[in-house]
């Protein structure tokens, strides 16, 4: 009989003891056990869920804050409180034990995935965009983009399977909706959004021109102070040039030219606030009934009136009311309130009790300065702007007060 060398045996031995080692470890991280919590109706709910680690593709890592915001409070009336990080397997809720419950009553599984788009908001920039957005993700049937996508203007070269991994993950219940404000500019835009979906919903929230071109100034003024010397250049060359040296000059130096006086219309910020031209190429592409045009003004002193009609225009249920909001002093606009829940009472009556409110508003960099324009220098603005405004208002069927 043939035996095997001592040194060959210890190898071997060796070797089962490191796979059987690795095996343990493998199966003792792949999964986790998490409690959640979960309040529907007047009923309270445990789940034991076990969460598998696999590739990207085929699992999806949540966060409490995410879970909690888009899973389940925006599941028919769901209520989650007090979990630990958590993790859905394949896109969905794994249900192994529940207590205090019927499981029967529960409409599970619940499925999650990144989903395309139904709507978009594609401008305008400078025009309230980044609100409009927060404000229409309150509502549990919504799931918002968080980052401007570009696909359409940038990346559309990244194919949809690359657009779709940018959006959130949501419910089969949810409409996808996301925000990029350069889309209404660019003239490439519109075909490629019709190609791609042409029913898709358009979101397009304006201001007075004059105030939009303004504040256009004062991002882009800002924006610089951050950018690369090399990126700062090419930009001056662009948008900003002048014709004293400087990167930049005041508002009125910048949008109207030197040696004439008239307004300077290639000036970045007041060729976007021509929404006229703008809206024409959309219009070669889509009916206006598929766009609804916000009113930026409105919605910095009754922002729930012009939610209520983006929740209409959504086909989605009126939930975002006057008691969602809450207007702050110190910035001098609106921000949302949000619930909180620490952790389930133990009975019904309790539930009010635990209930707290929390005030979230937009970052520090909305509600800049902005510098005050001398009477004659707005009424000239005024002047050149009246006849576009007027194409405009004629276009789109509504009008502004823009003064």
């Amino acid at each position: 009989m043939l035996r095997c060398p001592k040194l060959t045996r210890y190898k071997l031995m060796s070797g089962g003891l490191l796979a059987a080692f690795s095996l343990f470890l493998m199966l003792s991280t792949v999964t986790r056990m998490n409690e959640v919590h979960i309040r529907h109706g007047s009923k309270d709910f445990t789940f034991f869920s076990v969460a598998f680690y696999g590739s990207s593709d085929n699992f999806v890592p949540l966060s409490q804050e995410n879970l909690s915001r888009n899973i389940i409070n925006n599941c028919s009336g769901y209520n989650i409180s007090g979990i630990s990080e958590c993790n859905l397997c394949s896109g969905y809720i794994s249900n192994y034990a529940v207590e205090n419950s019927d499981e029967s009553q529960l409409p599970l599984p619940i499925s999650l995935k990144r989903r395309l788009p139904s709507a978009i908001v594609i401008g305008a920039r400078k025009a309230g965009t980044r609100a409009l957005l927060r404000f229409i993700n309150l509502h549990p049937d919504v799931a918002a983009s968080r980052q401007e996508t570009h696909f359409f203007d940038r990346y559309f070269d990244q194919g949809l399977d690359w657009y779709r991994d940018q959006m959130p993950y949501s419910l089969e219940t949810q409409l996808t909706v996301e925000k990029t404000p350069s889309y209404f500019v660019d003239w490439m835009v519109p075909e490629r959004v019709y190609n791609f979906n042409s029913s898709i919903k358009l979101i397009l929230i304006v201001r007075n021109p004059i105030d939009r071109a303004v504040s256009d100034y004062v991002q882009l003024k800002h924006s610089q102070r951050r950018l690369s010397f090399k990126y700062k250049t090419l930009e001056f060359e662009k948008f900003y040039k002048s014709g004293h040296g400087e990167y930049f000059g005041s508002f009125e130096e910048l949008a109207f030219d030197r040696y004439t006086g008239e307004i300077n219309k290639s000036y970045a910020p007041i060729k976007r606030s021509l929404y006229c031209r703008h809206l024409e190429k959309w219009l070669n592409h889509f009916q206006l009934s598929q766009m609804l045009v916000i009113d930026g003004e409105n919605i910095k002193v009754r922002p729930w009136e012009e939610m209520y009609k983006l929740e209409e225009f959504l086909g989605l249920s009126h939930q975002i009311g006057k008691d969602r909001f809450v207007y702050n002093e110190t910035k001098g606009f609106y921000c949302v309130r949000l619930e909180k829940r620490n952790q389930l009472p133990q009975t019904n009556d309790q539930a009010s009790d635990l209930i707290m409110w929390s005030e979230q508003c937009l970052a520090d960099s909305k509600g800049r300065d902005h510098p005050v324009l001398q009477r004659d220098v707005r009424q000239q603005l005024l002047n050149f702007f009246q006849p576009f405004n007027n194409r405009f208002f004629m276009r789109v069927s509504q009008t502004f007060d823009w003064k």
